[in-house]
């Protein structure tokens, strides 16, 4: 039976700021400028392994949580995210001990970074999440199959606003293939970032495609 894991991922970056960038190369990278707390919420996300027989999860809604423990840090850590509504091919999809339905990450934390524009082009802001522990999962949950989700997910973070504290973070796959899949943490260094599945004892390429809408704490602000 197909069946995909869907890990949609909701993601808050408080008070990220960047230097002006020159034509070629950025002057800054980007950090939180505060600490704090943050929160948010997303709509339908859709998770897609690569390959010969795809399988697809899809959950309805998702919550996310997380810190900033310091100011001027690129780390956001104590991310948690819970997706409802998560079911494969009609099967149900949860996590141990979490409610019907309800998929419940790991421990994760976010790092922001930079991808670099073509010549004239804008730059992208991205957010990468990960599992806190090193070299662990970012989530399990069972559908048909145990599943367990490791490595890296990244997405774009634009139409921020000052004034609002709202920003929208988005995912974009195809074909089971993240479209962001490598950012640089830090000057002329690039980090790859890819999510990885395991269906039982079968690994694969996973990718999310979903939309987050955040909204920060008061006083935090978001800059780019």
């Amino acid at each position: 039976m197909k069946h995909r894991k869907s890990i949609g991922l909701t993601f808050a970056v408080l008070a990220i700021t960047s230097a002006p960038m020159t034509s070629t190369a950025f002057a800054g990278l980007p950090e939180f400028q505060q600490a704090g707390k943050f929160v948010g919420t997303g709509l339908k996300a859709v998770l897609e392994t690569e390959g010969a027989g795809p399988t697809r999860v899809e959950c309805q809604t998702s919550e996310i949580e997380g810190e900033v423990l310091v100011a001027k840090v690129k780390i956001a850590k104590k991310i948690n995210i819970r997706f409802q509504g998560c079911e494969s091919g009609g099967i149900e999809c949860k996590t141990a001990g979490a409610a019907a339905k309800e998929i419940k990450t790991e421990a994760l934390e976010g790092e922001v970074g930079y991808i670099k524009p073509a010549v004239g082009g804008a730059k992208t802001i991205v957010f990468a999440l990960e599992a806190e522990a090193v070299g662990g999962p970012i989530a399990k949950y069972t559908c048909a199959n145990a599943d367990e989700e490791k490595g890296c997910l990244a997405g774009a973070l634009s139409n921020a606003s000052e004034l609002t504290k709202k920003f929208t973070l988005v995912f974009k796959q195809l074909a089971g293939v993240q479209e962001i899949i490598e950012y640089e943490p830090e000057k002329t260094v690039k980090k790859k970032c890819v999510l990885k599945v395991k269906i039982g004892a079968e690994e694969k390429t996973d990718a999310l495609e979903t939309t987050q809408k955040i909204i920060t704490c008061p006083g935090m602000e978001v800059k780019s």
